[in-house]
């Protein structure tokens, strides 16, 4: 069904009420035919609920639309310590960005042997000859 009405632009409830009005008013369409479609419309909903409800909680998710059927993702809590470990990892890398390769195997074993920290600051130097 929802292919049919793909090219079907959207209305307002009002607009669908006018022109429900003016197919009537044409003969073009019955009341006894709206009101069955109302009644069908109205049992399919139902029907759809009790079947939700006998999934049990797992089923209400397919009511609250598709942003409910996708799994949550745990976001794992990070230590302050990889924390900064990561933002001494970034800065340590604008660093020896622009050296040439030379420069940066130099500032990798100041990093070995004094860590990064005093890697980041020899580079700083070594930049800005």
């Amino acid at each position: 069904m929802a292919g049919r009405l793909a090219g079907f632009p959207p209305i307002t409830p009002e607009e669908a009420l006018a022109a429900l009005r003016f197919l009537v008013e044409k003969g073009r369409l019955k009341n006894d035919e709206i009101r069955r479609a109302v009644k069908a419309h109205a049992e399919l909903v139902e029907e759809l609920k009790a079947r939700l409800k006998a999934l049990g909680g797992e089923g209400l998710r397919f009511l609250r639309g598709p942003e409910a059927l996708r799994r949550r993702t745990r976001q794992r809590r990070v230590s302050a310590k990889a924390r900064a470990a990561w933002k001494a990892q970034g800065r340590y890398l604008a660093a020896v960005r622009r050296l040439s390769k030379a420069e940066r195997l130099k500032i990798r074993a100041v990093r070995l042997k004094s860590g990064v920290g005093a890697a980041i600051a020899e580079a700083k130097k070594v930049g800005a000859k």
